[in-house]
């Protein structure tokens, strides 16, 4: 039983929200030279690493989600110009 397409992208949203907070938090802890924190064992700079990384991928699955409506709207913008 999969998860209906609101759901997914709810999902998939907050996901993207969580590690798009902790990339920004520990972004802005490593600027303040607070590296040498350790949060649940990892460090600052592994957390923004993987944080990271996992924005990445969230990111890709959120724009597959959308793939239609961004080739929708690529080709409008190209049809107007």
């Amino acid at each position: 039983m999969g998860l209906k397409k609101m759901d997914q992208n709810m999902l998939v949203d907050s996901i993207m929200l969580v590690f798009f907070l902790i990339s920004g938090i520990t972004g802005l802890m490593l600027y303040l030279r607070m590296r040498r924190s350790l949060l649940l064992g990892l460090s600052v700079s592994q957390w923004h690493t993987y944080a990271s990384i996992g924005l990445l991928v969230i990111v890709g699955i959120h724009l597959l989600l959308h793939f239609s409506l961004v080739v929708g709207y690529l080709k409008n913008l190209l049809k107007r110009k």
